[in-house]
């Protein structure tokens, strides 16, 4: 009997969503009713190929993709435990800012307007990041790691 790793069922389940929730709709139809949880979850599920070319045409905002991976996070996270510390606040005003900078065409590279998840053992400066350790539970970095620096907009 062989097991899947926490990365392997993820990437299951990311793209068995995906599959079934993007099979007969088009993009356009995954826009127009953007407030749905059916809608939410479509657009949760979309490749990074996906949204980025939905962003860069205007279809969705950086507001909708943070706020679709924010819902899926609060349904999901209590049954996978995949997240220790969420931002949504801090997430959501980061999404308002990369929204209205791409109103006024200005990009911040290829990533801009796409919300990103760090995995808990990479320092995260002045907040909390516990490797999923009980020994660091309480444990806040003063610096950000190399990964993250080059991961926050510029």
């Amino acid at each position: 009997m062989s097991f899947l790793t926490r990365r392997q069922f993820s990437k299951t389940v990311v793209a068995t969503a995906a599959a079934f929730s993007l099979k007969s709709v088009s993009f356009p139809a995954i826009i127009s009713a953007a407030s749905t949880m059916a809608d939410t979850d479509k657009i949760a599920g979309l490749s990074l190929t996906e949204a980025i070319r939905l962003l860069r045409s205007g279809s969705v905002t950086s507001t909708q993709l943070t706020q679709a991976c924010l819902e899926r996070i609060r349904i999901y996270n209590p049954k996978v435990n995949a997240y220790i510390t969420v931002l949504g606040e801090s997430a959501m005003a980061q999404a308002a800012q990369m929204d209205a900078e791409q109103k006024a065409n200005k990009f911040r590279g290829p990533l801009h307007g796409i919300p990103i998840a760090l995995k808990d053992n990479i320092d995260t400066a002045g907040i909390r990041t516990t490797a999923a350790s009980k020994v660091y539970d309480d444990r806040v970095p003063t610096e950000d790691a190399e990964v993250t620096r080059r991961l926050q907009p510029r």
